[in-house]
């Protein structure tokens, strides 16, 4: 029996593990070796912790050139603040490993500029002197903000100006002293949109960081990934994968798991009864990762992606047409929101089809499932005949 599952389970890769992104890596490198701030967005699992971790990793401080020995980085996890976290507690974080670095250079200054913002609860004004002399000593710091969105349920902090304003200010003020990175499953237009209700001001938080999108892996990638479990996995097992997780590497590292663990336990099944209960096994695996995708999306595009999945599976269509709906009105519709379309293009989770009603379909498949199963309305899922769930083969 074959041994070695090379598939990673759960949680970002380790470094030597990550797969292309070349492109994307040698922009993001760019941006903050010449001290400006951008945000790495993709859906949840889409490799964005795995993508920061390549970043940070000690062995690639070569890829900042020149200025390898001068950036300090601060790794933030925005999901472990707590509700009373605070603005001053917020910069006591980020100046950890800023605070070590002075220590062993002993540099007198930066650190009795430091205890002045201690002193003065890391106020703005403080804070911003404090990182303008850090252009002057050479030390920029690189602020890195996992999971930012998730800022968003702390209360204190959603409705602060002073805290997103503040970021904003520093870093744009600093002449490259600060840059910051984050990482969301949000758009930059949604998160700005989102903040700009909360602290009631319609300030353009985010405008002085570009965007960075990681989409799915591309073919290469696949291949690269999937070349290990060959030995093991048939070529209907591949085809599966690509089918049904695309190149979105979580669903693709956790669709490759599950297959593999049903070649190892060997029951003896038909290939395709072996490939049901594989597919049963990773749709309840990553159901809760699909409504990360999901709950991330503002309403409209919730709503106009529903109709895309509606157009996409015949024989959801067919229901539509017997309640009444006008078909072709709905995908003059879809046609119309190319613009709202072209984000989740970029992410692979819809692509453009000339054969389905509307140009537009739900990539990759499983999510087109979740879609109809978690999130059609029964009034319609109901009216749905069995065989349309046999298409999925789940």
């Amino acid at each position: 029996m074959s041994t070695g599952n090379p598939f990673w389970h759960a949680g970002p890769v380790p470094v030597e593990k990550f797969k292309g992104r070349s492109e994307e890596v040698r922009r993001v490198v760019d941006r903050i070796a010449t001290g400006q701030s951008v945000a790495v967005i993709g859906p949840a699992g889409g490799g964005k912790t795995s993508f920061l971790e390549y970043l940070l990793a000690p062995q690639h401080l070569n890829l900042y050139g020149n200025r390898a020995n001068q950036l300090v980085f601060s790794r933030l996890e925005a999901a472990c603040w707590g509700q009373d976290f605070t603005w001053e507690e917020f910069w006591r974080q980020a100046f950890i490993p800023l605070r070590e670095r002075i220590e062993q250079l002993a540099e007198t200054e930066l650190l009795k500029y430091y205890q002045v913002c201690v002193d003065n609860g890391f106020g703005n004004y403080v804070v911003e002197r404090f990182i303008g002399k850090l252009k002057d000593k050479n030390c920029p710091l690189v602020l890195v903000i996992d999971d930012f969105e998730t800022v968003l349920r702390i209360p204190f902090l959603k409705g602060s100006a002073q805290f997103f304003g503040g970021i904003r200010s520093i870093a744009t003020r600093s002449q490259g002293a600060l840059s910051v990175v984050l990482s969301s499953g949000w758009t930059l237009n949604h998160l700005g949109n989102t903040v700009g209700k909360a602290t009631k001001t319609g300030s353009p938080y985010f405008n002085y960081m570009t965007e960075e999108v990681l989409p799915p892996w591309s073919h290469s990638d696949f291949e690269d990934v999937l070349t290990p479990a060959r030995s093991v996995l048939s070529a209907e097992d591949i085809q599966r994968i690509a089918d049904m997780a695309g190149g979105h590497p979580y669903l693709v590292q956790t669709l490759g798991n599950c297959l593999w663990e049903s070649h190892q336990e060997d029951r003896g099944l038909a290939v395709q009864l072996r490939q049901q209960q594989a597919l049963q096994v990773f749709y309840s695996k990553v159901t809760a990762q699909l409504e990360r995708i999901w709950q991330s999306w503002p309403l409209e595009i919730q709503k106009l992606t529903l109709t895309i999945a509606l157009m996409q599976v015949e024989k959801l269509k067919a229901v539509l047409i017997r309640l009444g709906f006008e078909i072709d009105k709905l995908g003059q519709d879809i046609l119309q929101q190319r613009s709202k379309l072209e984000g989740l293009k970029q992410q692979g989770l819809v692509a453009e089809d000339g054969q389905v009603v509307g140009g537009w379909r739900i990539s990759p498949k499983i999510f087109l499932y979740f879609m109809i199963d978690k999130q059609l309305e029964s009034k319609y899922r109901d009216k749905l005949p069995s065989e349309i769930w046999e298409t999925f083969s789940i």
